[in-house]
């Protein structure tokens, strides 16, 4: 979730220059990529062994999500920067933002974010990852004139972004970002890394859990431990947003939840980057 930051203090409509520019060059690396998948594709046909079987599913699936990206990004970057026009205006930030790259959450998956802060009279929020989300969530509790939201991150010095951009906005009574790095954590689908978190530190109830964090590659399912690790904690009718939902692992981590959780659901989102997921009260009580 973590996003560079821009020192200057340029005026704002260039952010939206900033987010145009990057969705289309995210347009033409995802074409290259596509491009290179196809050829690893083409010299790895023909060979007969396992390993090479697993590479050429993880190609082929390669090749499937680059062609729906390519299909979907002219009509996500509109919807971007309509999102990102829409944050804007909605809450009129006073500082310079953000830069959108990285891995930081798009415009629309923002948006949904404060839309299920403000309309769901979000409390608390624990989010995996700090960064640009961070920024605009705290921005939707400002409004409310209440609220906290504790970002984890397992890096410092993204953690100590996050803390100065928030500062720049004016924004440190909505925010508490913590040092949390990666420990040995035991699920019921095996060992895993999570963040090193003393749950019962946070004294009210969890209404929003926004994982976007740890990164992929730190263990199978990295983000899997995030529901299990703070289930107790939250509030009887609390949402999980999981990101990156492009990537088969946070595919997999989504249907584990389900099949764990009866009382949770899938709502609708406004792109294939992110799940949103709520729970029941009364079905949850009755479990």
């Amino acid at each position: 979730m973590n996003a560079e930051y821009s020192n200057d203090d340029t005026y704002l409509g260039e952010s939206f220059v900033r987010v145009i520019a990057y969705l289309e060059e995210q347009l033409k690396e995802v074409s290259q990529d596509r491009d290179k998948y196809r050829d690893e594709l083409a010299a790895l046909k023909g060979t007969q062994s396992d390993s090479i079987d697993t590479r050429l599913y993880r190609l082929n699936e390669k090749i499937q999500r680059s062609n729906r990206r390519l299909r979907n990004l002219p009509g996500e970057l509109l919807t971007d920067v309509q999102a990102l026009n829409q944050l804007v205006s909605r809450f009129d930030p006073i500082a310079t933002l953000p830069i959108v790259s990285g891995w930081a959450l798009s415009p629309s998956s923002l948006l949904k974010l404060t839309d299920i802060i403000q309309s769901n009279s979000v409390e608390i929020v624990l989010e995996c990852g700090s960064g640009t989300s961070t920024l605009w969530m705290a921005y939707a509790l400002r409004a409310r004139g209440t609220g906290k939201v504790i970002a984890l991150d397992h890096k410092a010095e993204y953690a100590e972004r996050t803390r100065q951009l928030v500062k720049a906005h004016g924004l440190d009574p909505f925010v508490d970002v913590l040092d949390a790095p990666l420990v040995e954590v035991s699920t019921s689908r095996g060992n895993s890394r999570w963040y090193d978190l003393e749950l019962e530190s946070i004294k009210q109830r969890i209404d929003l859990l926004v994982v976007d964090g740890p990164p992929g590659d730190t263990a199978q399912h990295a983000r899997y431990p995030a529901l299990p690790l703070t289930v107790s904690k939250l509030a009887p009718s609390a949402t999980v947003v999981l990101d990156d939902m492009d990537r088969r692992d946070e595919r997999e981590t989504v249907e584990f939840w389900l099949e764990e959780h009866p009382s949770l659901t899938r709502k609708d989102t406004p792109n294939s980057e992110i799940a949103v997921l709520s729970f029941d009260s009364g079905a949850r009580s009755n479990n």
